[in-house]
C-alpha cells in the first residue's frame, strides 16, 4: 500500500474526539438545564375573592373561589367552528369573566365540562357561575404580552385604570410550561 492510501484509512487526529466531545457536551447541557430549571411554584390557598386580601400577590399559584359577576365576557381564541359538538367547538377558546367582590378577572377554558353545562342551563351566560380551584394569579401590567388585554378588560368591566387588577388563569398549570 502506498502512503496516500494509508492516509485515507487513518482518521485525522481531531476527528477521533469529535463524537465523544459532542456526547459530553449534550450530557453537560442536559444536566445544567435540569439543575437550573425552577421547580413549580407551591400551591397556596388564596381563599374566596370576596374575603381575600387584595391585591392578590402577583405570580402566585393558588386555589381561589369566586362568583362570576354580570354577563359580560371577553372571549379569546379561535375554537373549532366546524366541529359537531359544543366541547370540540370550544377548544382553544378562553373566557375572561369578572369575579364579584374585587378587581379579579377569571380566565376559563370554554371547553370545561362545568362551563359548558352552566352555559347550556343559563342561556349562554356565566353570571352566577362559581369559579373554584387551582390557577395562576398575576398582574397583567407586570406580565409580558398582557398589557393590551389588561386595558381591554378594564374598559369592558368598567374598572378604574389606577386600581390594581389581577387575572386568575384557571387553565394554567405549572407542569405545562
Amino acid at each position: 500500500m502506498s502512503s496516500a492510501e494509508d492516509a485515507d484509512l487513518i482518521a485525522p487526529s481531531g476527528a477521533r474526539w469529535a463524537a465523544p466531545a459532542a456526547v459530553a457536551a449534550v450530557v453537560i447541557a442536559a444536566a445544567t438545564w435540569l439543575m437550573w430549571t425552577p421547580a413549580p411554584p407551591p400551591l397556596t390557598d388564596c381563599g374566596a375573592v370576596a374575603t381575600a386580601t387584595h391585591p392578590l400577590a402577583h405570580d402566585t399559584f393558588c386555589t381561589l373561589s369566586g362568583t362570576v359577576e354580570g354577563d359580560k365576557v371577553l372571549s379569546m381564541g379561535k375554537g373549532v367552528p366546524t366541529a359537531s359538538d359544543d366541547k370540540t367547538r370550544a377548544q382553544g377558546v378562553r373566557l375572561f369573566v369578572k369575579l364579584a367582590g374585587a378587581d379579579v378577572i377569571a380566565i376559563l377554558s370554554a371547553d370545561r365540562d362545568d362551563v359548558l353545562a352552566w352555559r347550556a342551563r343559563h342561556r349562554e351566560t356565566l353570571e352566577g357561575f362559581e369559579v373554584k380551584g387551582p390557577g395562576r394569579v398575576f398582574d397583567p401590567n407586570a406580565e409580558k404580552g398582557y398589557e393590551g388585554t389588561g386595558q381591554a378588560l378594564r374598559k369592558l368591566f368598567g374598572l378604574d385604570a389606577g386600581a390594581p387588577m389581577r387575572l386568575y388563569d384557571t387553565a394554567w398549570r405549572p407542569d405545562a410550561e
